[in-house]
């Protein structure tokens, strides 16, 4: 089920990042974080990881920037083996940027445009750039307004589109985003979508972990099922979620909307595809 991407000559492109036979565990642990991950990131898709809490979610998102490196196993972007040299790192971590969950572990400045800053500084980016880039993307977010607004009178949502600003002034190939819509209300999570669908129409490649199979389904192009530090499933969102039989002992639920659409009568589904929204529900209800 892997996928590839295609050049426009028609030739098979190797994936974005690629994880082989990846295994890992935290100092004073015998349990491994990772066992034999293998995985590929497909460039220009939007991919979901789901799985519960302890899959190994999180330790491949720290792998995937180089903070952890494989115990056994290797780490390939684009094809070529990473190397961990302080040059190379400081590149990939460039061209790989990764959201956390918890935007207080990644903003660490008094203000939105302090915190921005700070992160071109550091990767060498020159002070003039560092002004234009920070003024963009602080106007591409909506965040011109907080520019100057201290971090602790920030919103949950406000906090978590000033970390994923400072992870875009970088202008990643590569978006890693760590349970982004977590203990958002309806309305942030809304706006926070719209802003990932954004960001990838500008050809940013985008990841998320999550929990919730309802969004993966809804927004991914390709998901992966990750538990007990490997990937057990991997393909595109309807196919893998059709999979109940594989997903209910991994204690995953399958999206609400499918279970409803394959609930109906065989004659009222017809031929077309599974809705992935609401409103594709109502509109392919509304022709039979």
């Amino acid at each position: 089920m892997r996928n590839t991407a295609e050049g426009k000559t028609g030739s098979t492109l190797p994936p974005l990042l690629e994880a082989r036979d990846v295994s890992f565990s935290y100092p004073g642990t015998r349990k491994d974080a990772l066992r034999g991950l293998t995985l590929s990131i497909p460039a220009g898709q939007k991919t979901a990881i789901c799985g519960h809490n302890g899959s190994g979610k999180s330790t491949f998102f720290l792998h995937a920037i180089g903070i952890h490196r494989p115990a056994a196993g290797a780490l390939l972007w684009k094809g070529q083996p990473v190397s961990y040299q302080a040059g190379a790192l400081r590149r990939w971590r460039q061209q790989a940027g990764l959201v956390f969950q918890d935007p207080e572990h990644q903003l660490i400045l008094n203000t939105p445009y302090e915190d921005i800053t700070y992160g071109l500084r550091n990767a060498g980016v020159s002070e003039e750039e560092i002004r234009l880039r920070t003024r963009s993307i602080l106007a591409s977010m909506g965040l011109t307004e907080l520019a100057d607004t201290p971090i602790h009178h920030l919103s949950l949502g406000q906090k978590k589109r000033t970390a994923l600003a400072g992870v875009l002034a970088l202008e990643p190939e590569l978006l890693l985003l760590d349970e982004p819509t977590a203990y958002l209300d309806p309305a942030s999570e809304r706006r926070l979508i719209e802003e990932l669908d954004r960001i990838h129409g500008s050809g940013v490649t985008v990841v998320m972990a999550t929990h919730d199979t309802n969004l993966a389904y809804a927004w991914a192009d390709r998901v992966l099922v990750m538990d007990g530090g490997r990937c057990l499933l991997e393909g595109p969102a309807p196919e893998v979620f059709s999979r109940k039989e594989e997903l209910h002992p991994l204690g995953i639920t399958p999206p609400l909307l499918l279970e409803l659409w394959e609930a109906l009568p065989a004659s009222v589904r017809g031929s077309a595809p599974p809705p992935r929204s609401t409103e594709a529900f109502k509109q392919l209800l509304g022709t039979v």
